[in-house]
């Protein structure tokens, strides 16, 4: 995910606005920033690393005739997170600048034409291309919106691009299969990946669809259209969005995920206010009695469609869900069929391929989403909207329950049975009141902290409480970035069974009475006989808490709502684990809230510092994820045995442990339970098998230990790519080195005594100033 901000204009500052704009799509995940602005000239600032980084370059930068400007934050896709490959991207005049959504699919013919015609490239990026042939039209004598849209056609594959040309006043756009909407104030104009980038200053927004261009442009006074592929004027009317801002602001709360958790109550107020009563009429729709219903979704919406599914089966139409990027490449046969887009924001790439693939073949379309004027919401049939507001984290929670919601109002539709309708409506009108009970008395925390270090955790449930139990594994990959695997309750048997231990925690959606719930019990009873830990979810409508460990209890309710109040749980569970192991919190934090919620504690070697000696520093390579250790701590025979296992310690954000396997239960965990002391979130475990058997093709005269440490840069996170790491010994404890992040060697021992010879036999001992050779640190080991 990447987002884009652009804005012209002259009554705010155009960098403040940028950064704001960044700041606001931060939720979307990134791992480099960058801004183009004309300042008289072209300028173009662009660093890998947070959006805060890149702020603290313009310290030093004039930017106050600014007018004009696009940044964007990026998410690696072609090419590592470097300064190069971040955007915007210029071509060889540096007049052109351009920001990129999306993947060009055609990028390696184009390049190689480019590259033929004389055109240099600095990036690995497919989006670089896109500059050059603006460069390239520009050369051959057209104007520059011209160019900018003669280059944009020879594109193939899915995009949202911005361009700024030097001696242009305006900003170029164009979307395809990627999101991209215009926003109108008074004396400016935006444009952005997503509304939240400039909600706070205007909710006046014009959406694009694909194959639009758009021009925002100022001479007096801002202006903006909006034209097809070949320059013809579209008339597009101006929509107003009712969010207000703070509803996209994090108020008190630490992070997104957890305040979007608490907005449960209120979303599903929204959703259900004015929609439940007996004479039940859902905005818009009318006449839906269809032979068969096929649902289409991605990730939790897909979880919601297969709730949908089951609604419709319940009522006599046949219906099914499926993955959305399965569907659109063999759509299956459709006839007289209602399908059903579940989608969020009503822009996901692969629903929309569905809709289309099931619009080709005269299905008729509906969309539930969350987001009014959306692609999917224009483009189909009808629109039924979950009112959810801003969800901003990137890991969906408040829409899925708002989702449920709307799919079991969408069955009162459908479903002509009156003690249906009584019955369904009484639990929907109670049931905001009922998951704030749930959020207030959740044990959820209490359960995290029971397990948050297992190896994995494992979700069933049966009927309706499937798609929950589906959920409650995603929260845990996306949140915790732990495996979790949700599954049918009768397909537990086929495989699952097998993978369970009394490490490995079963987590039972148990509501109701029927024969679902019992037998989802009997494959608590299975699990538990294997040794496994068992968590129920219940409304205590059976004797569960007879073979459950620990329960989590929601409110008696229809069957058909029960699945909302379940999930609300399993969010919790999913957040406090992430939070216990220290898991980097939810992308849109910023740097002051996540200061303010989890204290970072400082590195402190439970050691006699006298036995601690700094080895040499270096850093893990930009390109290819690889460590190397410095020549002293080979020379010193400190490994007996080949490295391969990592400890790491997430509390800290700062420390690693580099060990041999034959240290593992001797010096390692004796480091590491000194270190308990001063964390409660410190995780023992081996992230990565790392074996280098192979000793003269990893090591190096020159570098020493060449180890492949892709591990801990993308499971652990703890170092990131071409960051500087510390290497520290303590003679009493071979086979071990500890791997120090700079911010935390810089807090816990200050800057190096003094500037270490470039020799490889030279080691500091961090308790003097004076160097000790290889030979005398041997002596004393």
């Amino acid at each position: 995910m990447a987002g884009i901000i652009g804005f012209i204009g002259r009554e705010w500052s155009t960098i403040d606005v940028l950064f704001h704009g960044l700041r606001q799509l931060e939720y979307r995940g990134y791992d480099s920033a960058g801004i183009a602005f004309k300042n008289g000239k072209l300028s173009v600032v662009k660093y890998a690393g947070e959006v805060q980084d890149l702020s603290d370059h313009f310290e030093q930068i004039e930017t106050s005739h600014a007018t004009t400007g696009i940044g964007h934050t990026r998410w690696s896709t072609h090419g590592p997170p470097t300064d190069e490959n971040a955007h915007p991207h210029t071509d060889c005049t540096n007049k052109v600048t351009v920001v990129h959504n999306g993947i060009i699919e055609n990028y390696d013919s184009l390049r190689d034409q480019l590259t033929d015609a004389g055109h240099t490239f600095t990036s690995d990026t497919d989006s670089e291309v896109i500059p050059h042939l603006i460069e390239s039209e520009i050369s051959n004598g057209k104007e520059a919106e011209t160019a900018f849209r003669s280059a944009v056609k020879q594109l193939k594959g899915s995009y949202a691009i911005a361009c700024i040309i030097e001696d242009v006043n305006s900003i170029f756009a164009a979307r395809d299969d990627s999101p991209l909407v215009l926003g109108i104030a008074d004396n400016a104009c935006f444009l952005a990946s997503d509304i939240p980038a400039f909600i706070d200053l205007t909710n006046q927004v014009v959406y694009l669809d694909d194959g639009e261009f758009a021009t925002i442009s100022t001479v007096e006074e801002p202006e903006w259209c909006v034209t097809d592929s070949n320059g013809n004027p579209i008339n597009r009317e101006i929509d107003t969005v009712d969010w207000v801002p703070e509803e996209s602001n994090e108020d008190s709360y630490d992070d997104w995920m957890i305040k979007e958790i608490s907005e449960q109550p209120k979303a599903l107020q929204q959703c259900l206010r004015e929609r439940v009563d007996p004479e039940l009429e859902i905005d818009d729709l009318v006449d839906f009695s269809r032979s068969s219903v096929q649902l289409v979704a991605s990730g939790t919406s897909y979880h919601a469609a297969l709730h949908g599914a089951q609604l419709f089966r319940e009522a006599g139409i046949p219906a099914q869900a499926f993955h959305a990027s399965e569907y659109a490449m063999a759509a299956p046969p459709t006839g007289d069929t209602l399908v059903v887009a579940v989608t969020n924001s009503g822009e996901t790439a692969s629903t929309l391929s569905a809709l289309r693939a099931a619009r080709r073949r005269g299905a008729r379309t509906l969309a539930v989403t969350n987001v009014v004027g959306s692609t999917a919401a224009r483009e189909c049939d009808h629109a039924l909207y979950i009112r959810a507001g801003p969800e901003i984290g990137i890991s969906a929670t408040k829409t899925f329950p708002t989702q449920l919601a709307a799919l079991n109002l969408l069955s009162l539709t459908i479903n002509q049975n009156d003690s249906f309708h009584e019955a369904l409506i009484s639990a929907l009108t109670e049931l905001p009141e009922q998951v704030e009970s749930v959020l207030n008395n959740s044990m959820a925390d209490e359960v995290a902290r029971l397990y948050h270090d297992s190896p994995a955790c494992f979700f069933i449930g049966r009927e309706f409480q499937y798609p929950v139990a589906l959920e409650g594994a995603l929260k845990i990959n996306e949140y915790s970035y732990k495996y979790a695997e949700g599954f049918a309750g009768g397909e537990f048997k086929h495989g699952p069974l097998a993978l369970i231990d009394d490490s490995t925690p079963v987590f039972g959606v148990v509501a109701g009475n029927q024969e679902s719930a019992r037998k989802t019990i009997w494959n608590m009873t299975q699990a538990r006989s294997r040794g496994a830990p068992t968590v129920a979810i219940t409304d205590n409508s059976t004797k569960v808490d007879a073979i459950a460990d620990h329960t989590l209890q929601i409110p008696q309710t229809h069957r058909c709502v029960s699945p909302i109040l379940a999930t609300v749980h399993l969010q919790l569970f999913a957040y406090h684990t992430a939070r216990l192991l220290g898991n980097r919190e939810d992308p849109s934090v910023s740097s002051e809230t996540a200061n303010s919620s989890i204290s970072k504690p400082q590195l402190r070697a439970e050691t006699d510092r006298k036995q601690l000696y700094w080895l040499g520093q270096n850093s893990i390579h930009p390109t290819v994820p690889k460590l190397a250790v410095p020549k002293p701590a080979f020379e010193l025979g400190i490994f007996e045995r080949q490295l391969d296992e990592v400890i790491w310690d997430l509390g800290s954000s700062g420390l690693a442990v580099l060990t041999s396997s034959k240290a593992r239960n001797e010096s390692v965990n004796q480091i590491l339970d000194g270190l308990e002391e001063r964390s409660s979130k410190l995780k023992k475990g081996v992230i990565y098998d790392m074996p280098l058997v192979d000793s003269e093709a990893i090591y190096n005269e020159n570098r020493g230990l060449n180890i492949d440490i892709s591990s801990i840069v993308y499971f652990g996170e703890l170092f990131k790519l071409g960051e500087t790491c510390h290497f520290l010994f303590d003679p009493s404890r071979t086979n071990s080195i500890l791997l120090v992040k700079e911010d935390a060697f810089q807090e816990e021992f200050g800057r190096v005594p003094f500037k270490v010879k470039n020799t490889s036999d030279t080691v500091l001992n961090l308790s003097s100033d004076e160097t000790t050779s290889t030979k005398k640190l041997k002596e004393e080991i």
